[in-house]
């Protein structure tokens, strides 16, 4: 095609030429483009698109590596203050500075990045009770699907562009990094757009990364989501040491540490399969309510919790709910007998003739009872 490709990074100031979004000149050039699931129950809801950008941009974030006078942007995707952005935009940083979109200033580390993947993962202990952006984790969107993008392009952040997905499965490299099954999309973007998100016109979720873009053409580039979760939320899970300039890989288990440790194996066998299962029975549990088949939902919850709870109590307590959707699930601790579990969760609902949307923080106990494991007890606050 003789396109040249460049990722959207900021480096120093504004830059002519073709380069990765973010904001520097010493980015590598394409040579050729090649054109090559069960989602939670989930209902979202239609806004209005200045509604949408709103809320987006509180989660948006600026990224600057003062060291190497690189930036480019970020999103949160979890309730640990952890941040999406490109590989390419801290490649070599242990330490970065992330900026709201209030201008608020905040140390960020480096706990996960991929020599491979042009990926990494950010965190920022200050923002765990930030609120993050809603993320499609099970589906590839489709050519002409309305999108967002947003960043810091030249390094003015806040910026919003619109348009279309006007390609799927785009394959392509910039070394070192290799790019399959990218969204081709028509939103202009620029050096500092690198890490940003791409974000569903309608509902507001981030369904990619922008992360690159042609010099002719305003043609942009975003790995999908659902292409790389998996990998952020192993280094979210168990996070990597990050030495400057050292070389990452996106091997982010703790294989070596557990076969070195003392604890018994079959002990942290049984806690793991606890764990799995009792966020299984979660998520189930709201599948279920969001279904509103109250009975099978109820029998998910433990004897105490139902001696002083009736079915009809219980059904009674979602008289006024749409719909469920589950935006996070994590445990917290594990025990012996029982576990606990974290649950971020947006509810549609009925008030007084009108609909609202409302989240709530939830937090479980969840373990076993006579051989079943059971929803022991709850507790949970609107966010």
């Amino acid at each position: 095609m003789g396109w040249v490709l460049f990722a959207i990074l900021l480096i120093g100031g504004v830059i002519g030429g073709i380069v990765f979004y973010q904001s520097k000149s010493t980015t590598p050039i394409v040579k050729e483009i090649v054109s090559a699931s069960p989602k939670e129950n989930t209902i979202v809801k239609k806004q209005e698109l200045k509604d949408i950008i709103n809320q987006v941009q509180k989660s948006v974030v600026k990224i600057e590596v003062p060291s190497q006078g690189v930036s480019g942007s970020g999103f949160l995707y979890n309730h640990k203050g952890d941040i999406i952005t490109n590989a390419h935009v801290v490649a070599g940083a242990q330490m970065v500075t992330v900026k709201l979109n209030d201008m608020k200033e905040y140390d960020g580390e480096v706990i996960g990045i991929s020599d491979e993947t042009d990926v990494a993962v950010v965190r920022v202990n200050e923002l765990r009770d930030h609120k993050p952006l809603q993320i499609d984790q099970t589906h590839y969107s489709e050519m002409g699907d309305k999108i967002l993008a947003l960043g810091s392009p030249l390094g003015l952040q806040n910026t919003v562009t619109t348009g279309i997905i006007s390609g799927v499965h785009r394959d392509f490299t910039l070394d070192p990094y290799v790019y399959e099954d990218a969204y081709q999309i028509s939103a202009p973007i620029a050096h500092g757009n690198s890490g940003g998100p791409l974000v569903k016109e309608e509902t507001g979720e981030v369904i990619g990364i922008n992360s690159a873009g042609t010099e002719e053409g305003s043609i942009g580039f975003s790995i999908p989501l659902v292409n790389i979760l998996d990998l952020v939320q192993g280094w979210s899970q168990s996070p990597m040491t990050i030495n400057a300039e050292s070389s990452p890989s996106d091997d982010y288990s703790g294989e070596d540490e557990e076969e070195d440790a003392d604890a018994d194996d079959e002990e942290t066998e049984d806690q793991y399969s606890l764990q799995e299962v009792a966020e299984q029975v979660l998520a189930d549990f709201y599948s279920l309510v969001d279904s509103r088949d109250y009975d099978l939902a109820y029998d998910y919850l433990g004897m105490k919790w139902q001696s002083h709870t009736s079915l009809q109590q219980f059904a009674n307590g979602y008289e006024h709910t749409l719909a469920v959707r589950v935006d996070h699930l994590e445990t917290t601790d594990v025990q012996g007998e029982y576990v606990v579990i974290d649950l971020y969760i947006t509810a549609d609902e009925e008030k007084g003739g009108s609909e609202r949307t409302r989240q709530y923080h939830l937090t479980y106990k969840v373990g076993l009872e006579d051989g079943d494991v059971k929803i022991l007890s709850g507790k949970g606050k609107v966010i």
